[in-house]
Order: structure tokens, then sequence, then C-alpha cells
């Protein structure tokens, strides 16, 4: 028995994604984190994959996925920001590239090296070891029109988690529902997590790091009782599993 269709969205891309999809964008949220023209564009087209009215849409409170759930849905739709779907936080290095930081900033390898062994559970250790790097930060912040900006806390994939399943828990109470969740890359790989491990689509949580969640596609949750299912969107319709390399 279905008891709730979740819709989960990625924010379309924004202009640091059209500049290097590598570039980290957590928390920022000034003008070079707006959607693109082409990221509106295959935004609006996931609206096809929408295969019943949706009841109720939850978001992010940055302004890539506001936009993004406004292109998505009548502004008759109730639409709830919730900040525990923030992207997990990346601190200091918002705004450049791991090629980038480890080219200018060489104290950071030794980030990238450890966070690749397992990152999951990764958390900075002494982080006022890359003061250098956190005054290029405010710099970059400046550029994108965030004169105030306050840099969070650096989150693992695990502290991320502890919201994200606080929030998910809140939606036991729309049974029957279908739900559009509009979130980040980290965030909806988290999602995932929740809703599938010990299913057939994931053995170990530690694998939700590497989930592909694309910019121009979706995924839909159904809940069930007896066991969740995922589907991804396709050219050819919904297909069951998780979107892999190649699609």
């Amino acid at each position: 028995m279905i008891e709730q269709v979740i819709y989960l969205v990625r924010h379309g891309q924004t202009y640091w994604n059209k500049k290097d999809p590598k570039i980290h964008q957590t928390h920022s949220d000034g003008f070079s984190n707006q959607l693109t023209k082409d990221g509106q564009v295959a935004v609006e087209a996931l609206r096809k994959y929408f295969e019943a009215r949706i009841d109720m849409v939850f978001t992010s409170p940055l302004r890539r996925t506001r936009e993004t759930c406004s292109l998505l849905v009548p502004d008759t739709t109730r639409i709830e920001t919730d900040n525990r779907l923030t992207e997990l936080s990346l601190s200091f290095l918002d705004g450049m590239s791991p090629e980038d930081w480890m080219k200018k900033y060489p104290e950071t390898k030794e980030i990238y090296e450890e966070r690749d062994e397992d990152k999951f559970y990764y958390r900075i250790e002494h982080p006022t070891r890359y003061s250098r790097c956190v005054v290029k930060h405010h710099e970059i912040a400046r550029e994108n029109g965030m004169l105030y900006e306050e840099i969070p806390q650096f989150e693992s994939y695990e502290d991320a988690m502890i919201r994200v399943s606080q929030f998910l828990k809140t939606l036991k109470q729309y049974f029957d529902a279908n739900i559009l969740i509009v979130g980040h890359q980290g965030i909806n790989r988290l999602i995932l997590g929740y809703y599938l491990l010990g299913t057939k689509h994931l053995l170990n949580i530690k694998d939700v790091c590497s989930i592909k969640i694309p910019q121009d596609g979706l995924y839909k949750i159904e809940v069930r009782s007896d066991g969740n299912t995922v589907y991804h969107s396709s050219p050819k319709g919904s297909k069951e599993g998780l979107f892999t390399l190649s699609s």
C-alpha cells in the first residue's frame, strides 16, 4: 500500500554551476546563485513527470530552491520553507572548486584527501588553521553580493542527516499525499538515504555520498508499508531505481 508519494528535485542550474560544476555551492545565496535561463528551462520541463496534483511543497530557504519551486508549481500551491533542507555546509570552501582551492591554498589539500577517504563522516579538524581561506571566502562572498555573510560551520553528511531525518519524520502526518521537496545535491542524497537504506537500492549509508542528483531530472519515492521504492525520470517516463552515470 502506498502511503505517500514524494517527488524529489534539485534546484536548477545556477551561474556558479554554469561557470564550473565543481564549484562548492552550499550556504551561499548571492547573485551568482540564481538560476540561469538554461536552468529555468530545464526545471520547467520536469513538470511533465508529476503524475498527480502536488498537495504541498517543502523547500530550502535559499534563493535557488525557491526560484525552482516557482517554476514547478502554480502560485496557489502550499509552499513551506524549512531551514533543515538547507544544503550541508562546506563552510569557507564555498565559492571555489577543489582544484582551485588546492592550487591557490595548498593547506586545503589535506581536507580533500581526508574527506575522500570517508566523506560521510568527515569533519574539518582545527579550522583555525585555515584563516587565509576564510579571508578568501569573505572576498568571494562580497563579490557575490553577500556583504554581511556569517560563515556556518562545516558539516559532515552525518551531521546533516540528523536535521534531515528530523524534518522527514514530520511528513508522516501527511497520509496519502503527493509531496514535492526541492533541495540540493547533498540534502537530496540524504533524503534518498533515509527512505532507501536497507532496500535493494541502498545497502550502506556511506553510499549516499555518490548518488547522482542531476539538475534536469527528478526522483519519485513511493513510501510503502511493505518497503519503499524509488523511480527516476527518463526520456521514456519513470524508471525504477537510481540514476546511473549513463542515465
